[in-house]
């Protein structure tokens, strides 16, 4: 004989649903986040360095971005010019 699972309780339904809609946002705004930063490093300076007070301009944080960072970019071109 098989066995009925009990129905799931309504509220318990809402708060899925509602844990889904706020995870699809965040979702998107990472997604968007995401798409800004790309967007500034494609438009980057001529040493390719997107700095920090750049990406607190347009509401990032920095911890998102993929660039290079100021003194990594100068290690690089130093290390660059002694060759």
């Amino acid at each position: 004989m098989k066995q009925q699972q009990a129905p799931v309780p309504r509220a318990a339904k809402e708060d899925a649903r509602k844990r889904r809609r706020v995870d699809d946002e965040i979702a998107r705004a990472r997604e968007e986040c995401r798409q800004q930063v790309l967007e500034a490093e494609r438009t980057a300076l001529p040493d390719e360095t997107v700095y920090p007070h750049e990406l607190a301009e347009l509401g990032i944080a920095f911890e998102y971005a993929v660039t290079r960072t100021r003194s990594q970019a100068l290690a690089q071109d130093l290390s660059a010019a002694r060759r």
